[in-house]
């Protein structure tokens, strides 16, 4: 009864592991790693979900299985978005960095989306190591908005955006010849807006720090 009261307040039923997800710790995460590996990806889903509702907040192991699952990218995208969107809203961030890290050194091999999710939950906690995978990242938007004639799908647009938060938030003078490339070469509105509001404030860091002559 409690199991059907629980599938009828939160939509769909839950299935038997997702509520037993619920009461795990990190002790079962081999377990839940290796079910996610073997099962659709509606019931992976579910059970990623069910995890935001545990107390034990370490799930990075989980986190580098889905990266490594043999799955369709697109699926494979979407629970690891999950899965960090589930960590957001916890606020269990810090714990699981370092498989956040991780997963960003690797950023190429994600969509867009994901992507862009990435680097604006490690903005505020960027390392030097980091900062290279990002700047790696502008470069090549940088060679898309040339190609594209500065025009970008959705997605690519929220990256964009998302690599300039990452780059106004390391306020790093390094980051300011990058953002330059993506002003000159961005076609949208938004992005240029956001682009020139970075490089105002890299400028005047840059400048600030007795090197203006580095332009």
């Amino acid at each position: 009864m409690l199991l059907l009261a629980l599938g009828l307040q939160g939509g769909p039923r839950l299935s038997a592991q997702a509520h037993w997800t619920r009461f795990t710790d990190r002790s079962q995460n081999p377990s839940i790693a290796e079910y996610l590996q073997q099962v659709d990806f509606n019931e992976a889903l579910q059970t990623v979900r069910a995890l935001g509702e545990r107390e034990d907040p370490f799930v990075g192991d989980i986190l580098a299985s889905l990266a490594a699952a043999a799955r369709r990218a697109a699926e494979r995208d979407v629970l690891i978005r999950e899965l960090i969107a589930v960590l957001v809203s916890r606020g269990w961030q810090p714990v699981n960095l370092q498989a956040l890290n991780r997963l960003a050194e690797d950023l190429p091999a994600y969509g867009p989306a994901l992507q862009a999710q990435l680097i604006r939950v490690l903005k505020d906690d960027g390392s030097p190591p980091l900062d290279r995978v990002v700047l790696a990242q502008a470069a090549r938007l940088a060679e898309l908005l040339r190609r594209q004639a500065g025009r970008t799908d959705a997605e690519h647009s929220s990256l964009l955006l998302a690599v300039l938060e990452y780059a106004e938030a390391r306020a790093d003078p390094l980051f300011l010849d990058p953002v330059l490339r993506l002003l000159e070469g961005s076609r949208e509105w938004a992005v240029g807006r956001r682009a020139q509001q970075v490089a105002a404030r890299l400028a005047g860091i840059r400048t600030a720090s007795g090197n203006p002559g580095e332009w």
